[in-house]
Formats: C-alpha cells, structure tokens, sequence
C-alpha cells in the first residue's frame, strides 16, 4: 500500500505541474491555449487516474465490488407505460 500512497503523491504532483505549465504556456506568437481546452484535458486526466488508482487500490486491498440486492417492495410489480 505504501507504493499506492507513493503514486497518489506523483500524479497528484504531475497534475499541479501540468496546471501550472499549461495555464502559462503562450506560443511564440505570444498567443496561449484555450482555457476551456485546457481545463477539459485536465479534467480528463483527473478523471482516468481517478479510474486507475481507484482499481489498483481494490486490487492491492483484495476488495470486490458486489452490487447490494434490492429487497422487493410491494410496488415492484407495477407497470411503468
């Protein structure tokens, strides 16, 4: 679990730099990068490793996820038109 800590501290340390890299990144025209596209391709980043971190964590902790079973209600049997 330790090296699980150690990859939360990395990407979370990647993703501040690529926000601060990418915020002040101007071509050299002196233009910059659209801040929508930007924080779009962050967000998709956080995103993913949020994914992957979240299965390497249940993965190393040998946890399964098991959907809970819906008890039945008396109105289960009604007909939705």
């Amino acid at each position: 679990m330790k090296i699980w800590w150690f990859a939360n501290f990395y990407w979370f340390s990647l993703l501040i730099y690529l926000n601060v890299f990418m915020f002040n990144f101007h071509y050299a025209d002196g233009s910059s990068i659209n801040p929508f596209v930007v924080t779009f391709l962050l967000l998709a980043i956080c995103i993913m490793v949020g994914e992957f971190q979240f299965a390497w964590y249940m993965w190393l902790a040998k946890k399964t996820y098991k959907p809970r079973k819906r008890k039945k209600t008396q109105n289960d049997s009604t007909v939705w038109l």
